[in-house]
């Protein structure tokens, strides 16, 4: 499953203190120099000390050392990071592959592109399937389903129509107008030409997400392991996500056709859905969802 390896250099990450998905981007890079037989991987202490999403009544708190394990089949464990006393301590940029003796730290200091670890994307589920406490229920049978991921973000216990503010601080964290995802739901079924079964992932209260599950046969994900969800919401067929890193590691290590929706430059900008000209589009491609190939595909995917 994993590399042997014949030089003595060592890898480990320094975990960010954010989100899972932000998280992910780090560890998947340094994931990335195992896989390919550059380093052994130190696996990072995922304990953090968060004190702001209590403060701020979120519902995921990040304590995800409770979720995540250091699974003794493959990597190393954090004592190895004493390590660093004795070899060369270097940064990516001055990582040689073709050197030994080198202790290569990552941190969440540049810009995250899928590309790194696309070469070694199966091995990277089956890492995050063995650190999983909790493993992921397969899904059974063969009728098409459609996930669905809605962060209400940061600031959740504040309505998104009380504060103007709250929209503006919640957008980087994947914040988008309820509606936009009930829209999309409506679309994609219409697409389809029937109820295709739908799970939602969402952070939000039963008020906030009422006008998704108003569309119908709409389960709830479990929400006890926030990688567990991540990856069972990768198994869908179509997902619906926003512009949270999250739902994007889904679409990621799953086969899914992921649809986004269209967002302009501000959270303040984001225009009422019988006002927007761009609606939804394919992931990585702004190819609107009701065009003729695209519109195959999504019908195809979904058949009965």
């Amino acid at each position: 499953m994993f590399p042997h390896f014949s030089n003595r250099n060592f890898v480990q990450v320094v975990l960010p203190k954010a989100g899972l998905g932000h998280s992910m981007q780090s560890y998947s890079r340094a994931f990335s120099y195992y896989a390919a037989g550059h380093a052994e991987f130190i696996h990072p202490h995922w304990f953090k000390f968060r004190i702001g999403p209590y403060l701020r009544n979120e519902l995921d708190k990040r304590s995800y050392h409770r979720i995540i394990r250091t699974p003794s089949e493959w990597g190393l464990s954090q004592w190895h990071s004493l390590r660093r006393c004795f070899n060369q301590v270097v940064t990516e940029d001055a990582f040689d592959p073709n050197s030994q003796g080198q202790f290569l730290v990552v941190k969440d200091d540049r810009p995250h592109r899928f590309s790194l670890i696309q070469p070694y994307r199966s091995q990277f589920v089956d890492a995050l399937h063995s650190i999983s406490r909790i493993k992921p229920v397969q899904r059974l049978g063969a009728s098409p389903t459609i996930g669905i991921f809605h962060r209400s973000g940061d600031m959740r216990g504040r309505h998104p129509s009380q504060s103007d503010d709250r929209r503006l601080r919640t957008h980087g964290y994947g914040y988008i107008p309820v509606g936009y995802a009930a829209e999309a739901l409506l679309k994609v079924r219409r697409i389809a030409g029937w109820c295709v079964p739908a799970v939602l992932s969402s952070d939000g209260d039963a008020d906030e997400i009422h006008p998704i599950m108003t569309q119908g046969n709409v389960a709830l994900a479990r929400s006890d392991s926030a990688l567990t969800n991540m990856l069972e919401m990768s198994q869908h067929d179509v997902l619906i996500i926003g512009t949270s890193s999250y739902g994007r590691w889904s679409w990621f290590l799953g086969d899914a056709f992921a649809i986004v929706p269209w967002i302009e430059d501000t959270a303040k900008s984001l225009p009422p859905i019988e006002n927007r000209e761009k609606a939804w589009f394919v992931y990585d491609d702004e190819t609107q969802l009701e065009d003729v190939g695209i519109a195959d595909r999504v019908r195809q995917l979904l058949s009965r």
